[in-house]
């Protein structure tokens, strides 16, 4: 793929009515315009240096072993991280260009897909600056509400607040869709898809609110399944809060703690999405 041309990009966008969702995509559009030059120098030096026309650096040894060992160069991980072989590396990388040019040409997508970004965090917080603009508040008395759509569903508009997500793994949990809420994953079953997700900031005032009845596991999310991640790049993303049902054989044990002992989290990506 070849890189965006940033004037088309800030004349199709605009980004100077300064809208945090714009602001995201220029610098994520940044972020991925530096690997794609990274990438396309990498091989095209390579491939002098195996023609004779230039010398072999260390470098390019190293990229040239990774290669054939279907590994992704340590040099083009500095974007985002990944686990996936460089085959599959190279179908996430293009899925992921697809969708911020899709949103260049044709505007805000009606579902995001947040695995797509190299910073997720910078989406999240974008979400919750939009809507403290909207009603004037600080930004750091938003909460979130989560709220989980039937699996397989089409959607045709983009959320009315906040924006519907999708892009999700369980690992340690299935999604019961009839019930709505977190089960006990099935066996020999690591990883689940999970249903498009309505993320929506909520400005709440001293004390969250819950509704009576309602359970909620504090789910957190990793970018990719090694959790402690590196240093460079940490895996923890944030919290999300899934519902589930108490358990009727439970006898006294801390509904949370089932789960934590399930290792129950989502995740971003996967070594293969196949699940």
């Amino acid at each position: 793929d070849v890189e965006f041309d940033l004037e088309e990009v800030y004349e199709k966008v605009k980004p100077e009515d300064q809208n945090p969702l714009k602001i995201v995509l220029v610098q994520e559009i940044s972020r991925y315009n530096k690997l794609l030059s990274t990438v396309r120098k990498s091989l095209i030096d390579l491939d002098k240096g195996i023609s004779g026309l230039v010398l072999i650096s260390e470098d390019l040894e190293l990229i040239m072993k990774s290669l054939f060992e279907n590994k992704v160069p340590l040099q083009w991980k500095f974007a985002y991280y990944s686990l996936k072989p460089l085959n599959s590396w190279v179908l996430d990388l293009n899925k992921r260009i697809e969708q911020l040019r899709n949103w260049v040409q044709k505007g805000q997508p009606d579902v995001f897909w947040i695995s797509g970004f190299s910073f997720p965090t910078g989406f999240t917080t974008a979400l919750q600056q939009q809507a403290s603009r909207k009603i004037s508040e600080p930004i750091d008395q938003f909460t979130w509400e989560f709220t989980f759509e039937k699996m397989d569903t089409s959607i045709t508009s983009p959320a009315k607040e906040g924006a519907y997500i999708e892009g999700l793994f369980l690992e340690g949990a299935r999604w019961d869709g009839d019930r709505n809420c977190i089960a006990e994953a099935e066996p020999m079953k690591l990883y689940y898809r999970m249903p498009i997700v309505q993320f929506k900031p909520v400005y709440y005032e001293g004390k969250q609110k819950t509704k009576k009845g309602q359970n909620f596991y504090v789910c957190p999310t990793y970018m990719y399944p090694v959790r402690t991640g590196v240093r460079e790049k940490p895996s923890f993303m944030f919290t999300v809060q899934l519902p589930y049902k108490p358990n009727p054989n439970n006898t006294g044990q801390n509904e949370q703690d089932f789960w934590i002992k399930r290792g129950t989290a989502l995740l971003m990506s996967l070594v293969s999405d196949e699940v």
